[in-house]
Parts: C-alpha cells; structure tokens; sequence
C-alpha cells in the first residue's frame, strides 16, 4: 500500500497497485475493494498523526493535494466539527 501511496497522483488506483494483490482481489471483489478503503484510511490517519492533525503537511506526506485529503476525510467520516 505503500508503494500505491507514493505512485498515486491524486487517488490510488488499480494500476498504482502490485499485480500480486490485485491477483489475489480479483475482479469485482467488495472484500478486496473494503480491504483497500481501509487500508487508505489508515495510512490517511497514520499521516494525520505523524504531523499533528496538520492536514497540509499530511497531504504533502501521501503525495496529493489538500483538497483531495479535505474529500477523503470526509469520505471517511474523519472530520472534525471545527
């Protein structure tokens, strides 16, 4: 996943992914695809944490623009109420 983080544009997507995982997923796999979303939901906290809830630096960290880390939180539900 890491690997995918630092490829990835903007969003990660299949061709930022290993072609062993994506073996493993298959296609159309909802458990794979839940895999992935938690996974970025994770590595999206782990960056969050790393810079103290720093949202610029933790975007410059995974390689996308603040706007698009602003849509993953809320994705995600991991938005504040400021």
């Amino acid at each position: 996943m890491e690997r995918a983080v630092i490829l990835a544009t903007d969003f990660i997507r299949t061709g930022n992914l290993p072609a062993d995982l994506l073996e493993r997923l298959g296609p159309g796999n909802q458990q794979g695809k839940d895999i992935l979303r938690s996974t970025e939901r994770e590595i999206i906290v782990r960056a969050l944490s790393n810079h103290g809830g720093n949202r610029r630096l933790a975007a410059a960290e995974l390689g996308i623009s603040r706007r698009t880390l602003q849509y993953k939180l809320k994705e995600y539900g991991l938005l504040d109420d400021r």
